[in-house]
């Protein structure tokens, strides 16, 4: 957890130093889908990806509390979809619903 504190803050500080909301929006975005594009290309047992989908809302946090939610929101809907276009298993275990049967 130490080392993640030190690359949020980079992070933010990259993001806050870009001018206008715009390119923190594109930053954002942009840093969503190496993220996820990091999370396919290295085949993770179980444990590791849940550590790094940790350190993934962690991100998430400090943007939205260091910039605000539309850059926060920008960068996990880029994450989510950068991994739904191109890896459809993953995809599926990352973002599965909880579905309750009903019987009648």
């Amino acid at each position: 957890m130490k080392r993640i504190i030190p690359i949020i803050f980079a992070i933010a500080v990259s993001l806050v130093a870009c001018n206008g909301n715009s390119k923190h929006v594109k930053a954002a975005k942009q840093l969503g889908e190496k993220h996820a594009n990091e999370i396919i290309t290295q085949d993770l047992p179980g444990n590791q990806l849940a550590v790094k989908l940790l350190d993934v809302r962690a991100k998430e946090h400090q943007m939205r509390m260091l910039i605000n939610d539309q850059v926060a929101d920008a960068y996990i809907e880029s994450f989510t979809s950068y991994i739904k276009l191109n890896d459809d298993s993953l995809a599926s275990i990352i973002f599965a619903v909880d579905t309750v049967d009903v019987e009648e």
